[in-house]
């Protein structure tokens, strides 16, 4: 890993994953959209991290870790990767169907963030303006809990050259925002 900045970042972004194919493209989702938000926040001089966290990697693929570290040079110096061992899995797991624990393993990377805040969130999750622009006027507040409304992208919509005109045209989006309850 290259040496990172002494500055502590304003925002840690926690994301996991593997290189599984999930959702048939999981890899490219990831690239796109960790290169999209990544430009966003440079953008914007949010001094951020990204902690990706590779639970359970299955042992005839390469690690998510190298190919994103491969992949997005750019994003190298804010990106920290850390690798949990399949016997970890196995030790945690009371559900042999349950393959994934996708919050043990944000955890991992949550016990391990150095930004004042902490968003933990999903691969594949474009930040929206609204969201972008609270960080960027550094608008967060200590204990405080932040939720968003999430808007999904259609299947077989253009994602490879994702522009805001395309996010935010509700053409290329599926159904009503979901709501938190």
């Amino acid at each position: 890993m290259p040496a990172r900045d002494q500055v502590r970042p304003t925002l840690s972004i926690v994301l996991t994953g593997r290189n599984d194919d999930y959702g048939n493209d999981f890899r490219d989702r990831f690239f796109r959209t960790l290169r999209f938000n990544h430009r966003e926040l440079e953008s914007r001089g949010v001094r951020h991290e990204y902690i990706l966290v590779e639970w359970a990697p299955q042992a005839d693929r390469p690690l998510l870790a190298d190919l994103a570290a491969e992949a997005l040079p750019d994003v190298r110096d804010v990106l920290t990767t850390y690798v949990v061992d399949a016997a970890y899995q196995e030790a945690v797991s009371l559900n042999p169907r349950l393959g994934y624990l996708e919050y043990v393993a944000k955890n991992v990377g949550i016990r391990r963030a150095k930004g004042t805040f902490v968003l933990a969130t999903n691969c594949d999750v474009y930040f929206g303006r609204q969201v972008l622009a609270a960080f960027e006027r550094d608008e967060l507040h200590m204990r405080t809990v932040y939720r968003a409304v999430r808007y999904d992208l259609k299947l077989g919509a253009e994602h490879t050259h994702l522009t805001w005109e395309a996010l935010e045209d509700p053409r290329n989006l599926d159904g009503a925002p979901r709501r938190l309850r």
